[in-house]
Formats: structure tokens, sequence, C-alpha cells
């Protein structure tokens, strides 16, 4: 096509998010969604311009999969793919509804564009604005780098000027170069030998399902929350440990899959950014990568000791972060077995940067809750630090496994841990209030 700039070979991430769209098509688990509450004034014309600012200015966005004569997957780069701001009016009540809706409709990862948005109406002076981005040119990160980019944009549009945004020293397609000459330069290697060490032997994590049942949401969610008070003793209690709130999180859903499922070896996912380099941190793309993390609960330890386990579980995995997954599952492959998926249940805790104000003249802006996302597994746990000072969160089940009821008993035992760590650090799993086994 005339509008193409270059074409280079994929990302380990785009060629995985290419074969999971090819395998399921018209299944969306791997979609990037946020929506921002816009209570005030609103020029939908200067949204729309500031919108394929942001678009020109960030490559990945700009960006299509397709495969080559040799079967090679390259990531395109166009000159411009402008995209519409859908617009229409919806009731408050179905915004969050109309939104997921939105999101669900599937990409054509051949022609793009990659991102769509819309805005929608609920009243005088009150919108809805909502991107959608395949997560094949985004991660996490890059949804709040697109949002105080477009913020800025709009500002800029209205005063009839051009927006002063830094210019970005690297682009998505740089990245992508550099990752392709460590992995065929052997850098990595010594990653690899580390996780076919740590990760021999090892199965997905079943979680007992409840069966198939008709007319059950494709996924189910429960919110999880803890208060600025259970927050900062959650704090208190990790940092008297040695550890950090993720281990302790981390620590808080193993006990609780073990007394529901049984078992003692359990591998959960981790999200991690994998922007390893400054000039990285205000660019789109798809940067972030996934780290297994096998937790022996074995032998009914205290939730002291489970926590001093999940320690050194984290700090050798995140030593050995940089090695794309995907190349993880191959080198696993590489035995003459092919083992199940070891990602099956994600447990993530605030790996993107705080939000920036993001503020819109003369109006004032929110985010609008949202339930997480599985990305495609069989349980997800997605928490972060709330503006109040607390923890805010869903997690969010396959609905082809688990019942609504299931999801909100385990998030609660997963609360009544976390709510009084300290006080249960020298119980023993077997003695923390957990009855997710019994009731099941």
């Amino acid at each position: 096509m005339t509008d193409e700039l270059y074409a280079m070979p994929a990302s380990a991430g785009q060629e995985r998010m290419y074969l999971i769209h090819q395998m399921h098509r018209g299944h969306t688990p791997f979609h990037i969604t946020g929506a921002l509450r816009i209570r005030g004034p609103m020029d939908a014309a200067a949204l729309a311009d500031a919108l394929n600012t942001v678009v020109q200015r960030h490559e990945a966005l700009r960006t299509v999969l397709r495969l080559d004569r040799t079967g090679q997957l390259l990531q395109v780069i166009r000159a411009s793919s402008p995209v519409e701001l859908t617009r229409e009016q919806v009731h408050p009540a179905a915004v969050v509804r109309r939104v997921e809706d939105f999101a669900r409709t599937p990409f054509d990862l051949d022609r793009g564009p990659l991102v769509r948005a819309a805005l929608l109406g609920l009243g005088t002076d009150d919108h809805v604005f909502a991107v959608v981005i395949h997560h094949a040119a985004a991660d996490g990160w890059s949804l709040g780098v697109l949002l105080d980019d477009l913020g800025a944009a709009y500002r800029a549009r209205l005063l009839g000027r051009e927006p002063e945004l830094p210019d970005l020293p690297l682009q998505y397609a740089d990245y992508a170069v550099w990752q392709r000459e460590q992995l065929d330069s052997g850098a990595f290697d010594g990653q690899l030998a580390f996780w076919r060490r740590t990760l021999d032997g090892a199965r997905g994590l079943r979680l007992p399902s409840d069966g198939p049942a008709e007319g059950r949401a494709t996924q189910v969610s429960a919110q999880m929350t803890l208060a600025a008070s259970e927050h900062a003793d959650l704090d208190t209690y990790a940092r008297s440990r040695g550890a950090t709130t993720f281990m302790v999180l981390v620590a808080a859903f193993a006990a609780t899959f073990t007394a529901w499922s049984g078992a003692a070896d359990l591998v959960l996912v981790t999200p991690v950014a994998g922007r390893t380099q400054p000039d990285l941190d205000r660019v789109v793309g798809l940067f972030s990568n996934t780290v297994a993390l096998r937790v022996d609960t074995a032998g009914d330890p205290t939730f002291d000791e489970l926590v001093g386990r999940v320690r050194r579980t984290c700090l050798d995995a995140f030593s050995h972060q940089d090695v794309p997954f995907e190349r993880v599952a191959e080198a696993l492959a590489v035995r003459g077995r092919r083992p199940e998926p070891v990602a099956r249940v994600m447990v993530a805790y605030g790996n993107t940067p705080p939000a920036a104000a993001r503020p819109f003249p003369g109006a004032s802006v929110e985010p609008v809750e949202l339930p997480a996302n599985t990305g495609g597994l069989d349980l997800a746990a997605a928490l972060d630090p709330a503006p109040d000072g607390g923890i805010r969160g869903y997690l969010t089940g396959d609905g082809s496994l688990f019942g609504e009821a299931t999801v909100g008993r385990v998030a609660r035992a997963v609360n009544a841990v976390l709510d009084d760590a300290a006080a249960l650090g020298g119980l023993r799993l077997s003695e923390l209030p957990l009855p997710v086994g019994a009731e099941r």
C-alpha cells in the first residue's frame, strides 16, 4: 500500500498475539480498554483531532501485522492511519456494558487500525471517553501514555495550537530490533537455562471448575477492595517480613488456591513492564512480559513462612525477567514433551505508573472502573493502589469454568487474609480463614 513507511520483523510479543488472534478469531481476550468520565464542556472535534495527533505520534498505533512470502511475521508501519471517534448517546446506568461491548468487536490485524475510540454522551456536559487497543500494539502502561498525550493534545487544540509534546528518541520498532538482536546473539541463554530448571516438571494450576452452565457470561468478576487503613497495615506487615505488598498479595492468593484445590505446587504468572530504558517510558507499544512464579506451599507452612518463600521466588524470577515468555515456553517444549501451558492463573498489582491528572479544561475527570480481562487465562486478579490510599481491583474468571458465586467466594477469602495478615502470620495455612475448600 502507498501509505506504508517500512516493514520489519515483529517482536516476540507481537508474534504471540498474532498467533493467538489467528487461532481464536472472534474472541477478544487481548484487547486493552480504558475509559474516562468527563463532566464538563467537551469539544468532540478537538478531541477527534487530538486522538489522531497521538496516533501519528506513536508508530505502534499505526502498525499492522502481516506474513511475508516466507511465512515470517512483519510489523508494517504506516505513514498515517486516521482513527474515527465513534459518537453515541448512552444511559448512565448502561455505560459500563456499552464500553464492554465496544471492546469486544474484533480487530483486523492485517489491515488495522489496531486502536478505536468512542465518545459516549450521558447527558448535558457529561461524557465517557473510551479507547480500545489490541494487545499487539500496546500494553497496560501504554494506555496511560496515550491518555496523557491525548489530554495535552486536546488542550492545545482548544487553543488553536500544535501540541508541544517532547520528541520521542525511540519508537517501538527500535525496541523490536534490539530484542531480536538479543535473542539471536544468545544474550538470553543464561536466563532460559534458569527457567528450564525452575519450571522443570511444572504444570499449569488447574482450579476446581464449576462445570459448564447455560446463560453464564463469558467472564465473571468480583470486586476486591482494601481500605486505606488496611492497605497501610498490609504495607507495614510486608516490610516487617522484608517483603513487598505484591509478595504478600501473591502469598494470600497461593494460600487460597491451596485450600481450594489441594495443590501445593502452584505456578502463578504476573506481568512486568519490560521497559528497561527510560527512553521507553513514554512510548506506546507491547513492552510488557510475563513472569512465572512457582510457589511451594507444601508442608503446611505458617503464612509468615509462605511470605518468605514467595519473597525468594519473586526475587529470583524478577532477576530473570528479560527473556520473552514465549521463548520460555518454547524452551520447555524442546525437551521432547509437550507440556500443558503453565500460564493459567495471573496475579497483577500496580504494574503501570500512576495516572496523571489528565485534566480537560473546565471539566472533572475520573476513570471508569471496568472489570478485568482474563487475557485468555482461567483466572486473573488485577489490583492497583487506589487514589484514596486503599487497593481496588477485580478477580475475573473464565465463565466457562467458574460461576459468579465461586469467583466472589475466592475474592472474599483472599481479602480475609489481606485484611488481617499481621495477626494471621503465625497461623499455618490449614488454620487460615479460608473456607473455599469446604464450601466447594
